[in-house]
């Protein structure tokens, strides 16, 4: 009968609903049919989707993703041909009993079969998309790493799910590309990727390059690729990880004949005429490209006259860079004295006993290596076998005999430490950049001895002729601060920065600023005194785009805080009397230059360029330095190369504040990563929380803040056009509609996205330039990336020239 065929149907869909404890619904034949056919469908993959076939979808849970799930219950309700109503109830079908209980309280006091489509769906996101704090998904994205049990799709997978959160736009490939290096945790894979092309290695490309990696690496291809014979003394130490891997009757590896294991070698004691070492032929020299050698770049180091020659192996100091998981080291010398890197350490001996020696530390070092001599006299301690290989940059293998696990004093602080232990004609021990706090903090406190002295001869500060001295009494101060200012003042004077004086014709007072931590920092206000009277220093500052410039072509950076830099440089007798400061606790001069006064930024600006002239990616401003570099390896040359020229000077690093080794960092109000120059989030966010100016003060507090980023924007001239017509002297404030727009744009086009390339000297430029009414505008380009925008507002008289004349 007609009107008893949905019966049976309808009472099937009923128990099915109740099985999950959502009300039963109302649905047609039709539908029930479709749902039917669409669950058969699921069951029968490889069936065509055709007239009376249908395609289903599975239940929504909390755990799922509800937007990718909504876009294919959308796709496959246009596959069905569900009309609205259809679609409607078949949604509330698919959730699970938990999610439909959600979904009720939120509809009420309507029930969820009342609501539209669209409204549903608004509900269901509101239940399983919480609000999403964009910068704290975003630090959450920055620190995916990949495990050791991750695949590299695995790995990806999880940077895509996290960037969905992150809301990066137009960026979105490349911030999952830089991730996905970052995070690696694979040295190989990461140095094959860092030497791509950036500018067109895509998220993908990465993911297969580091695959690639990753499959050859688990079929040993790498590990077979780097073998090296050894030495039958240090077979001895690894005989159970390599036992039976030679035999008596292959070629020695140092003549290239056989002449077995009891057979005088031809080779001993000769030189070879290819490297300069002893012990081998050239024949079977390995400077010759050969496994990990094929291919590989020269590292080089820079000379004292600043030009770069290519390292050599000397016995007087050894260096070990990071080569790869192959389980390969390269060793090269950078040419320096070994004091200006020696300070005395302790190591543990076998009875328990503290041996004092004194260690070499080397940024540039990727091991901590031990001469077999000291270890002898550390009682021979018992090594671990280890299938590393030690290669000098000649590609000459070195004798490892094991690794030392021990302890090192330093500073009353001690430090677990892995050293290789090796053999060589002389004593050292060598700590690299495995311990890199200790490396810097040991350069730190040796640039800081009290028997070192800053070089720099004493400068005097020139006062205009005709000058009246100005004597300015103390400051009263706060009972609660005098302990902490005379605390501060003892401090300066156990290190001869300042000394008392009885009589002063001039004497500024001085201002206590409590830090952070809870200190007192102790300023000199010279401005009412010397300041004004002071003859201008004339020597230049760097400019900003001149040391963003220096980085050109780098990827990783370290940035050095000197600390207390002016109090490096001595002051002769007569400017002494310039700096006195009037305390409450009496006068003291200062016989180092001091803060605050004019010319101290451009006195040591001098100074500290002298310092690091000739360091290629290397600039200083003022007591910040940036180093860059294209590698790891380049820039720990780098590294070394600045810390011991600090070293030399006596000039101290205040590691709290210095960052090492970042592909993003911070410098001269911009942020640096990768090959990319960027506004500095937290100057954008103070822009973007700014509220519309009141009066012509706070709108160019507004437009000092956007002028700065204005390299960012473009057509800014245009943009401001309006605002700062409100700035002329005969204009009334009016904050009108224009205003308003004009203020909206600039907040919405400059934003923590916003980047240029970083300029390149090397490469060649393009110019595009236009012209309007009231404006002009440029772009500086390089290889069709944006290096600089340019914009200027015309004048009166000059929207009147001709468009060829502007």
């Amino acid at each position: 009968m007609p009107g008893s065929t949905p019966a049976s149907p309808t009472k099937g869909v009923g128990k099915t609903v109740s099985s999950d404890k959502v009300p039963p619904l109302a649905i047609s034949s039709k539908s029930v049919q479709a749902t039917k056919s669409a669950t058969a469908t699921a069951q029968n993959p490889s069936a065509q989707v055709s007239r009376g076939q249908q395609v289903d979808i599975e239940k929504l849970d909390e755990s799922s993703n509800f937007q990718r799930w909504l876009d294919r219950f959308t796709l496959c309700s246009k596959i069905n041909g569900w009309q609205d109503d259809t679609k409607n109830k078949l949604l509330l079908m698919k959730l699970s009993t938990k999610l439909y209980d959600a979904l009720a309280d939120r509809a009420a006091p309507k029930k969820p079969g009342e609501k539209s489509f669209d409204e549903l769906t608004k509900l269901l996101a509101s239940i399983l998309e919480p609000k999403t704090f964009v910068m704290a998904e975003r630090f959450n994205f920055q620190h995916i790493t990949r495990t050791a049990s991750m695949s590299i799709r695995e790995y990806a997978q999880q940077l895509c799910m996290q960037a969905d959160k992150c809301q990066f736009g137009l960026s979105r490939d490349e911030r999952l590309r830089d991730q996905l290096v970052f995070g690696l945790n694979d040295k190989v894979a990461i140095s094959k990727l860092l030497e791509q092309d950036f500018s067109t290695l895509t998220f993908e490309t990465a993911i297969n390059i580091a695959e690639a990696h990753q499959n050859l690496s688990q079929t040993q291809i790498l590990k077979g690729c780097t073998s090296q014979p050894q030495s039958s003394e240090v077979m001895k130490i690894s005989a159970s990880v390599t036992r039976g891997s030679h035999s008596t009757s292959s070629k020695c590896g140092r003549c290239g004949t056989m002449h077995g294991s009891n057979g005088g070698c031809p080779a001993k004691g000769k030189t070879c005429n290819k490297c300069g070492m002893q012990n081998h032929f050239a024949t079977v020299c390995k400077t010759k490209s050969t496994g990990f050698g094929k291919g590989r770049k020269s590292f080089k180091s820079p000379s004292a006259s600043g030009q770069f020659r290519r390292a050599a192996v000397c016995p007087r100091t050894t260096s070990f860079v990071d080569a790869s998981e192959a389980e390969q080291e390269d060793c090269f010398h950078i040419r320096h004295p070994v004091d200006s890197y020696t300070v005395p350490v302790r190591l543990r001996h076998t009875s328990g006993s503290m041996l004092s020696v004194n260690a070499q530390i080397d940024t540039g070092a990727g091991v901590s290596v031990m001469s077999k001599t000291i270890w002898k006299r550390l009682g021979c301690p018992k090594l671990t076998p280890t299938d590393t290989v030690l290669t000098t940059y000649a590609d000459t293998q070195m004798k490892v005999f094991g690794t030392h696990d021990t302890e090192l004093e330093y500073n009353d602080e001690f430090i677990p430490i892995t050293f290789f232990i090796v053999e060589s004609q002389r004593n050292f021990v060598l700590v690299g950049r495995d311990k890199l706090n200790f490396t810097l903090n040991a350069v730190d406190n040796s640039c800081t001895s009290a028997t070192q002295s800053c070089e720099f001869p004493p400068v005097t500060l020139k006062i205009k002729e005709g000058t009246t001295p100005i004597h300015c009494k103390p400051r009263p101060l706060p009972f609660a601060l005098r302990q902490g200012v005379k605390d501060e003042i003892d401090r300066l004077l156990e290190e001869d920065t300042i000394k008392p004086v009885k009589f002063s014709e001039w004497a500024s007072p001085i201002v206590v600023v409590k830090k952070p931590s809870g200190k007192l920092r102790l300023c000199v206000d010279h401005k009412v005194t010397i300041n004004s009277h002071l003859i201008n220093d004339s020597y230049p500052m760097p400019a900003p785009d001149e040391v963003i410039a220096t980085a050109a072509g780098s990827r990783i950076y370290t940035r050095l805080d000197l600390e207390k830099a002016y109090h490096q440089i001595p002051l002769d007798e007569a400017s002494k009397e310039l700096t006195v400061m009037s305390t409450p606790f009496g006068m003291f001069a200062f016989n180092k230059l001091p803060f605050g006064v004019k010319t101290a930024p451009a006195i040591f600006q001098r100074y500290i360029s002298q310092v690091l002239q000739g360091i290629p990616g290397v600039i200083a401003y003022v007591d910040d330095i940036l180093i860059c570099g294209k590698g790891v390896e380049q820039l720990a040359v780098r590294e070394t190369e600045v810390l011991h020229r600090l070293n030399q000077q006596g000039l101290k690093i205040n590691t709290a504040k210095s960052e090492f080794r970042k592909t993003s960092i911070k410098f001269l109000g911009y942020l640096l990563e990768g090959d990319q120059l960027k506004p500095d989030p937290a100057k954008v966010k103070a822009i973007q929380d700014m509220t519309p100016p009141q009066n012509v003060g706070e709108l160019e507090s507004f437009l000092g803040l956007v002028n700065f980023s204005g390299k960012f924007i473009r057509n800014l001239a245009a943009l401001t056009k309006p605002l700062n017509r409100l700035r002329k002297k005969n204009e009334d404030f009016v904050w009108t509609k224009e205003c308003q727009i004009a203020f909206d744009e600039i907040k919405v086009t400059l934003s923590d996205q916003s980047s240029l390339q970083i300029f390149d000297p090397e490469k060649p430029i393009e110019l595009e330039c236009d012209s309007s009414q009231r404006a002009l505008g440029g772009v500086l380009t390089q290889s069709g990336q944006v290096v600089l925008y340019m914009s200027k507002t015309l004048s009166d008289a000059e929207t009147k020239y001709s468009q060829i004349g502007k």
